[in-house]
């Protein structure tokens, strides 16, 4: 058969036909994409080559293994010049042409040459797309996409808030599993679309809505309570600007990296700004000591958070920026079973852009390599976290129950009593102030509180007749919770069976 015969458009749906690839002998070098299952496949012969061979009929052969084996797909009448053809799923086809007699009876060939190579993918990308609210007022959008020729640069996602009409498009870096936060300014109805597509053209469009609470909304209220939102600043409020999907290294390789020099990371305070990496493997023993009783014991190498956006301090001791050749971060949400590479530090510089999908606990673990292979190994599975981050948006339980006046000839106080709790209560959480008017101002009656669950207030100066009493709690993580007497206390009035100060 002359090498020039298979003429190699590909005819989609009767549209208009382009031409493939081709390399040495007019062998195709790559596969043409499409997403219909249906199309024609023209052909043509030399009108010398057909009479030479009195052949009146062209075999279409089909292989779907690349070339390994090929089978006989169609038969028709050589003046058809084309073939329809109808697959039956997704994958790859290779088809070839071959001329026989009337009777259908081949020309002898070796091995069939292809003239045309398709991947039909006909399947929409995969999208799981997941609405919550991790607190009032904020709405929380994560997405996980599958597709093996995804075109991440279709990617579009839309939110709309309650009592909008406008569709928002965040600027997002597109990636196939990430997460996005975003703030509503009243309670309603979130609308969130996604849309994205491969390079075959399938398009996938996911959408969810979610009956969200406002950000003055919380949980059911008692005795005019009121939750605060998160109170730490915590910065880096933009999605994650490096790629966290990174192969994982191997185990020869992860041997071989062990072996290597350890590049020592120095500790920075966090603050109140961001929680800071310590050593990456501590030199010795720190020292835990005992926290009070009202204090639940926990590891000196937890550091809390309130946001799941925060950034990680760190420094690299003994080498120079300019001889550092990654800063790669692995952690762990199962306290080391299994530890996953979260992703590099692009500019190489502090801090490290943290982004996490859910409240939890993370450990963490740098490793930095210098442009001359010295680096820290790779944190193996069944490894403990050396220091770990908690990420909490639980403020704390608080309730009031009594605030009771004492007066005499010889003093004048208040005794509040409180009964507070958290899985990660501040050391010293309890905060309290009173004001004349519910409305305020609010004047500090003591800070920075032990949780005892009674305080007795001997006021410095004579009260006004009637006072209403603020409490805030505030665990680890800056979560705060406020409850206030939703009426006025009388400070004039003996202490009696009438006057026990209970709120109910």
């Amino acid at each position: 058969m002359n090498k020039r015969a298979i003429a190699c458009g590909l005819m989609l749906l009767g549209l208009t036909a382009f031409r493939g690839a081709f390399g040495a002998e007019g062998v195709p070098t790559r596969e043409q994409l499409t997403n219909k299952l249906r199309f024609k496949i023209p052909f043509q012969f030399e009108a010398n080559d057909v009479a030479k061979r009195g052949a009146e009929k062209v075999q279409l052969l089909e292989s779907r293994d690349r070339g390994g084996e090929w089978t006989i797909a169609q038969t028709v009448d050589i003046s058809a010049e084309r073939f329809q053809y109808q697959a039956t799923e997704s994958g790859s086809y290779w088809f070839a042409l071959r001329m026989a007699d009337k009777y259908g009876r081949a020309y002898a060939e070796s091995i069939p040459k292809p003239g045309l190579k398709v991947r039909i993918d006909a399947d929409k990308p995969k999208v799981k797309l997941d609405l919550t609210q991790p607190s009032p007022g904020t709405v929380h959008v994560a997405w996980d996409i599958h597709d093996e020729n995804l075109e991440m640069t279709s990617f579009r996602l839309k939110v709309r808030s309650p009592g909008s009409r406008e569709w928002v498009e965040p600027s997002l870096q597109p990636l196939s599993k990430h997460h996005y936060d975003f703030k509503i300014t009243q309670a309603g109805v979130v609308k969130v679309e996604l849309s994205v597509s491969d390079a075959a053209g399938n398009e996938e469009v996911a959408e969810q809505s979610l009956q969200a609470a406002g950000p003055s909304d919380s949980a059911p209220v008692r005795r005019n309570e009121k939750v605060a939102e998160a109170t730490r600043g915590m910065g880096g409020g933009d999605p994650l600007s490096m790629s966290t999907e990174f192969p994982d290294i191997t185990r020869r390789q992860a041997v071989a990296d062990r072996k290597r020099n350890q590049i020592p990371v120095k500790q920075i305070p966090g603050g109140d700004l961001a929680p800071s990496l310590r050593t990456a493997y501590p030199k010795q023993k720190q020292e835990v000591t005992d926290p009070p009783a009202h204090q639940s014991p926990r590891k000196s190498s937890v550091q809390f958070v309130n946001t799941l956006r925060f950034q990680l301090k760190y420094a690299v001791q003994d080498v120079a920026t300019d001889e550092l050749e990654s800063v790669e971060l692995y952690w762990t949400s199962d306290g080391g079973a299994t530890w996953t590479s979260y992703g590099i530090d692009e500019d190489l510089r502090s801090p490290f852009l943290v982004d996490v999908a859910e409240p939890g606990e993370y450990g963490l673990q740098l490793v930095v390599r210098d442009r001359a292979g010295n680096g820290g190994p790779v944190p193996e599975d069944g490894t403990a976290p050396s220091m770990s981050i908690i990420v909490d948006q639980k403020a704390p339980e608080l309730e009031l129950i009594s605030v009771t006046p004492e007066s005499n000839d010889r003093r004048s106080a208040v005794e509040i009593t409180w009964r507070a709790a958290d899985d990660h209560p501040a050391e010293f959480p309890i905060a309290l102030s009173f004001a004349e008017k519910l409305s305020g101002p609010w004047i500090r009656i003591a800070t920075k509180l032990p949780n005892t669950g009674t305080y007795v207030w001997e006021p410095a100066t004579p009260l006004p007749e009637q006072i209403f009493v603020r409490i805030e709690a505030r665990d680890a993580a800056g979560n705060l919770r406020v409850v206030e007497t939703p009426r006025g206390i009388r400070t004039d009035v003996p202490r009696s069976a009438s006057q026990n100060g209970r709120i109910d």
